[in-house]
């Protein structure tokens, strides 16, 4: 699946003011010529995240694993969305 559609299918699952905001945008912020997915979910989270990024970065220096390694995964790749710029080098 091509970036382009890949976007166009998650927008779709945008939900109430997500939804709202999002559509808004694509005139008014020019979203309509978002072309890679980084650049979508980077504009999303400047819009939706309002968050801190330096405590997500502060949470993900301190998760353990405490459950499954299953769970680990999950809630460490939760909070890395959160992070810009986290380099997997």
């Amino acid at each position: 699946m091509l970036e382009a559609e890949a976007i166009k299918v998650t927008t779709l699952h945008l939900d109430g003011e997500a939804q709202d905001l999002w559509f808004h945008a694509l005139v008014t912020l020019g979203h309509s010529i978002v072309m890679t997915y980084t650049e979508y979910t980077g504009r999303l989270m400047e819009m939706f995240d309002q968050r801190d990024s330096k405590q997500h970065f502060i949470k993900l220096t301190r998760l353990k694993q405490i459950g499954s390694p299953e769970t680990y995964i999950t809630d460490f790749l939760r909070i890395s969305m959160m992070v810009p710029d986290l380099s997997m080098a």
